[in-house]
């Protein structure tokens, strides 16, 4: 992740982060607290970036208009969200069946590279200007 912060000019050690168990009902308040003048957020837990959009909107903020907001590992609660929920998809289902499919095959400790993808929905737009 450090590479990518890098290739687009930023400083991860710059960039405001947020530790909370997913569940945590005040997580999404201390995201925006630690960052009120953030344009977009990552969550690694769509229930958090869910719950991101629902603070946003209870401080008038506009999703996406003021804030683009991604959640990762895709579930259908995402497309439901309002607006729906753009994520990261971390292929959750397949990493199992690759696991499994190791296992049963058996041989060597192997490595298989699977590439996330971008779902790409409502939730991001370009960042404000001002």
């Amino acid at each position: 992740m450090t590479d990518a912060f890098s290739e687009a000019g930023l400083d991860i050690n710059d960039v405001p982060m947020v530790q909370a168990d997913p569940w945590d009902r005040d997580a999404a308040r201390m995201r925006l607290n630690a960052a009120p003048d953030a344009t977009a957020i990552l969550s690694m837990s769509v229930m958090q970036a869910i719950a991101v959009i629902n603070e946003a909107r209870r401080r008038g903020l506009s999703v996406p208009r003021d804030l683009s907001v991604v959640g990762y590992n895709d579930i259908p609660d995402a497309e439901r969200s309002d607006p729906p929920l753009t994520t990261v998809d971390g292929l959750g289902v397949q990493k199992g069946c690759t696991a499994a499919r190791i296992v049963f095959e058996g041989g060597p400790p192997r490595h298989e590279i699977l590439k996330p993808r971008l779902i790409m929905r409502a939730s991001t737009g370009p960042a404000p200007v001002n």
